[in-house]
């Protein structure tokens, strides 16, 4: 044998702050490929001797810190005790919160200078139950089972932490509202290649900024023609 490969991939510390998400540990990755190495490598030596070439694949650490994805807030309401937000932007652009339920972490991008902060519910715009960021399935399986007895009341926390792999609501800039930006960070990793025309929603503009503040463009918003391109009838 003259290569093993280790595999991967890496995650990236998605979670910036314990208490963005009921689950720490699903989003905050601690272990590097140097933590890794370090416990692994020594061990398959000591197995397969030094002369085998040992590779590790670096997969969403790699990329992932590269792009921020921004949506703008079309609407607003008040529901059910609690703050909405609909974005121009749902799973057609960041499919994996919904599939894989994987965290982004959003900030309001044009008040990132403002202190106060509130609880805001964030969905998108597809007339679609699960164009949520948050766990919708999830959510209607803890109050399933509360609803089934009276006997998993009790054992409300323990189900949250077990069954809700988003956090329900996202804490944003106090005056967040319609028009505002709000950017998901850390969007670099298969959200480009999964973008999809969805109900009909353009698939976005995609820019490249560089390190003098220019901005490069590397793919353009696309059109109705672009929707129509493949239709025969």
């Amino acid at each position: 044998m003259q290569h093993l490969n280790l595999g991967g991939g890496f995650a990236i510390p998605d979670l910036r702050g314990a208490a963005h998400a009921p689950q720490d540990e699903l989003f905050l990755a601690e272990a590097d490929p140097d933590a890794v190495a370090e416990v692994v490598v020594p061990a398959i030596q000591a197995a397969l001797g030094q002369q085998v070439e040992l590779l590790f694949e670096p997969g969403r650490s790699l990329v992932g810190e590269a792009a921020v994805l921004l949506a703008r807030v079309e609407g607003a309401k008040h529901r059910a005790g609690r703050d909405w937000l609909i974005l121009d932007a749902g799973y057609n652009v960041l499919i994996e919160s919904l599939a894989n339920k994987w965290y982004y972490h959003a900030v309001t991008a044009n008040r990132l200078d403002e202190s106060g902060q509130a609880a805001f519910r964030l969905v998108g715009p597809l007339c679609d139950s699960g164009d949520a960021f948050h766990d919708v399935e999830g959510e209607a399986l803890l109050q399933s089972l509360l609803a089934a007895g009276t006997a998993l009341a009790g054992q409300r926390a323990v189900l949250e932490k077990a069954l809700l792999r988003l956090p329900p609501e996202r804490r944003l800039a106090a005056g967040t509202g319609v028009g505002d930006l709000i950017a998901f960070l850390d969007v670099g990793a298969y959200s480009y290649d999964q973008l999809t025309a969805n109900n009909g929603r353009l698939r976005p503009e995609v820019g490249l900024l560089g390190p003098d503040g220019g901005y490069e463009l590397m793919r353009r918003r696309d059109s109705l023609p672009d929707l129509l391109f493949n239709e025969l009838l």
